[in-house]
């Protein structure tokens, strides 16, 4: 299974127009360069997302619809286990920052995650041996640093356009990861924030999640 995250103005059937993820995995399937699997491309837009990322609202309500309700919907729907090496998450943009948040969240849950031109929150911790404090609860005590799905640390992609206004914050991201120790698959080329540049990297983020053999090799 692998779940695919859209961007913050952008709708799941993007990645289909502009992306033609459907098309791409079925003639990368055909070519044997990856496994059966399932993507699933949930709506991840939420009106209200700045008010639920505050303070007060520290547990964000897309990690429970995509971590619990739209994993379980499928796992029912489909008679999948939810096994982590069954499961794979990743995104474009905001969609990369809520796969990387759930990631880090329910790494018992998910055996890769891949962000595309995203971002992080400053203060997220990433897989610590020993889970820091909380911070602020919601209410099912609940807080920024909270790990639901205890796990390892899951398998790594990120990747970025040169041109891209995010370059910068993927940089720093890379390094944060690069300081903790952190083995990450990294990609870069030509491009901006832009559907273009996601489309030529679609491929390789792909084949990351759902190749036939799993590497931890950099990707240049």
């Amino acid at each position: 299974m692998l779940i695919l995250n859209h961007g913050w103005s952008d709708r799941p059937e993007y990645l289909l127009r502009y992306l033609k993820v459907d098309r791409v995995y079925d003639e990368m399937l055909g070519r044997g360069e990856v496994r059966p699997a399932i993507l699933i491309l949930p709506d991840v837009r939420f009106s209200r997302f700045y008010r639920e990322h505050s303070h007060r609202f520290p547990f964000p309500n897309y990690l429970t619809l995509v971590a619990e309700e739209v994993a379980g919907t499928v796992a029912r729907l489909y008679a999948i286990p939810l096994e982590r090496q069954r499961w794979a998450i990743g995104g474009f943009s905001f969609g990369g920052y809520l796969s990387l948040d759930v990631g880090r969240r329910y790494p018992g849950r998910f055996a890769s995650v891949s962000v595309v031109s995203g971002f992080a929150d400053e203060e997220w911790s990433y897989w610590p041996s020993q889970e820091p404090p909380p911070g602020p609860l919601d209410s099912q005590g609940r807080g920024k640093h909270t790990i639901v799905a205890p796990g390892p640390v899951p398998r790594l992609f990120l990747a970025c356009g040169q041109a891209d206004r995010l370059f910068a914050t993927m940089l720093d991201m890379r390094q944060k990861l690069m300081e903790l120790g952190l083995p990450h698959a990294w990609s870069i080329g030509p491009g901006g924030h832009t559907w273009k540049y996601w489309a030529s990297v679609l491929p390789a983020m792909l084949g990351f999640h759902l190749a036939r053999e799993q590497s931890q090799v950099e990707v240049k």
